[in-house]
């Protein structure tokens, strides 16, 4: 799931602002457009103008990129901010390690008196760009040779009470991987922990994959749902392994279960897709309506109409 989330992608948007709106605009006022969704995992974006000047009144023009960077480590950006029909056109970069704002002077502030940078009474600002996440916050792993090992080790502490069998495991795994069991566990003296509602193949599939090991070839369509709400509950999003043969179905069910962080994964998943690779996603069919309506929203180019 990470390297899909890894590659550069474009980002655009274009922003109209009244020119009774801009002219209104004083001393170190400025003026923010509407925040938009990029294809990467929680990244936003928007534009922010000064008219007048950012720290001091100085007859500078500045604009910003605003970046909130959403469950990426890092997003490194270049992207170039413009101005309709003049050649006020700047061209920057940043790797946004926080989410921040970035940008600098984009001209003089009398130079916008010229009626004719205006369309229609209105100034039209010009994002493009292209933007590449780094590091994807809930999909960590680390040590897992080592955490491997560990599973045949027989000085494990902790049962689990399924349905119809016990199985152990060590505390400091469950701990590792949900805050959940974290707080389950903090005050047990006996360390049993009952999970009626969840079938023992499911239960040992989930311990298996808290020790490292890969369980892709075991999760289908019939017990993907079970999966989801065992991950749901006990909050563990690494689990949430994203595919092409499971992205839909996910999707469907990450509306069901309000999994907002893996909805925005999916959802990135396939707005990230090269078109000769979308064939190879399955079960289109079942898609969920308001999912096909986001990734076609964030598909298009971003008209900002607003000027807060």
């Amino acid at each position: 799931m990470e390297n899909i989330f890894e590659q550069e992608c474009n980002f655009e948007m274009k922003w109209i602002i009244p020119r009774s709106k801009f002219e209104s605009i004083k001393d170190l006022d400025y003026c923010k457009s509407d925040i938009f969704k990029a294809p990467i995992p929680g990244v936003t974006f928007a534009l922010r103008l000064y008219p007048n000047g950012e720290e001091t009144v100085n007859d500078k023009t500045y604009v910003y990129l605003s970046l909130y960077k959403g469950m990426m480590e890092s997003v490194d950006c270049n992207f170039k901010v413009s101005i309709k029909n003049t050649t006020f056109s700047k061209i920057f970069h940043r790797n946004f390690e926080y989410s921040h704002l970035w940008g600098g002077i984009l001209g003089c502030r009398k130079e916008f008196n010229n009626p004719a940078i205006f369309c229609e009474d209105n100034l039209i600002v010009e994002l493009e760009g292209t933007m590449k996440g780094k590091g994807l916050k809930i999909d960590k792993r680390k040590h897992v040779t080592i955490i491997q090992a560990l599973a045949d080790k027989c000085d494990m502490d902790v049962t689990l009470h399924t349905r119809d069998q016990e199985i152990k495991v060590h505390k400091y795994i469950l701990k590792n991987r949900s805050q959940v069991f974290t707080k389950m566990l903090e005050n047990k003296e006996d360390e049993v922990i009952e999970l009626p509602e969840f079938s023992t193949p499911v239960v040992k599939a989930v311990i298996n994959f808290c020790y490292g090991k890969d369980i892709k070839s075991f999760i289908n369509l019939k017990n993907a749902i079970e999966f989801l709400r065992f991950s749901d509950k006990f909050k563990m999003e690494d689990f949430k392994q994203i595919s092409d043969e499971n992205v839909c179905q996910l999707s469907s069910k990450s509306v069901e279960f309000n999994a907002k962080q893996l909805r925005e994964c999916c959802i990135c998943f396939l707005l990230l897709k090269k078109p000769e690779e979308i064939s190879n996603v399955l079960n289109w069919e079942i898609l969920d309506k308001e999912i096909c309506q986001e990734i076609v929203q964030r598909a298009l180019a971003f008209v900002s109409k607003n000027c807060f």
